[in-house]
Order: structure tokens, then sequence, then C-alpha cells
């Protein structure tokens, strides 16, 4: 375990130790949300309209998506809905695809484009987390990959938890 003590920065979020419940902007925050497709379209809208507070987007990072992410991010933070926001196409195969092969160069490839998608989203209102990876054991990621990719994230943005979905 490593403890760091960090000064403040606008829209930390924060796990509080206490309890095990969010702390954002030193507020408790009580996530309910869903998952949807990319692009989203006006689907911030509707579940602002229907009390949602947290939403994740499975999206492809590129830069060809990358107005659009901006957009999503902007409309949710007017919408107070916070993101899970998900970087899990960078880290490992593409989802059921375990055949595919990552090489080193790939590999190191996808880890710059990681730092640089943290660097771009880490002080944005909307936020909440980094969702990190979707089942890495029945998509034959490594808990070395896993570690790898969450050292990235944490180097880059110390500020926001970090997130991952575990198949049993």
């Amino acid at each position: 375990v490593f403890i760091k003590k960090q000064s403040p920065r606008p829209h930390a979020v924060k796990v509080d130790r206490l309890t095990g419940g969010l702390l954002v902007d030193d507020w408790p925050f009580y996530p309910v949300g869903f998952y949807t497709g990319f692009p989203v379209g006006d689907v911030p809208v509707q579940e602002a309209y229907n009390a949602m507070n947290l939403m994740g987007v499975y999206q492809r990072i590129d830069e060809e998506t990358l107005e659009e992410r901006q957009t999503y991010m902007d409309r949710c933070a007017a919408l107070g809905i916070k993101v899970n926001y998900h970087l899990n196409s960078l880290v490992g195969t593409p989802h059921n695809q375990t055949q595919v092969e990552i090489t080193e160069a790939e590999q190191q490839r996808r880890e710059a484009l990681l730092r640089e998608e943290v660097r771009r989203f880490r002080d944005h209102p909307a936020l909440l987390s980094w969702y990190m990876n979707d089942e890495p054991v029945g998509q034959g990621r490594s808990p070395e990959l896993l570690e790898r990719a969450y050292q990235i994230i944490k180097e880059e943005d110390p500020y926001h938890p970090v997130s991952v979905v575990f198949v049993i």
C-alpha cells in the first residue's frame, strides 16, 4: 500500500476510507447510472430526466472520435452527470478478440495513447473515475497488463479512482 497526500485540486474524486463511499468536491456521491454505446447522441439528456447521475460509455479512443468524446463530456458536465470514463479499448486486446496478438510496439503505442487520453480529460468536471477494463479474465488480460495500465493512469491522474469489472 502506498499513501501519498496530494494537494487539493478542483474536480477531485476521493474514496472515503471510513465509509467506502465516494466524495465529489468533498460531498458524498451515490452513483446511479448506466452503460451505453458510442456515439451517445441525446442519451445524457434522456437519462438526466430519469434521475441518472453516472454514465459509462463503451467507446473507441482515437483522433476520429475525439470531438464526439469531448462533446458528450461537456454535455454531461452541464447536466450534472458524472462519467466512468472507459479506457478499456487501450488496455489489452479488443473486446472478445483474445486471439489478437499485441506486439511490443503496439503496446507502447497504446500506453502513449492511454497517457494522452488521461491527460486530456483528467481535469474535466464530468469525470468521476477511469474505467480501465471489462472482465479481464474472460478477455485474456493478465494482472501484469492491468497493473501497468493502472500505474500509467495513476501517474497521470492521482485524483480519480480507477475501476474494473470482474467476471466471476
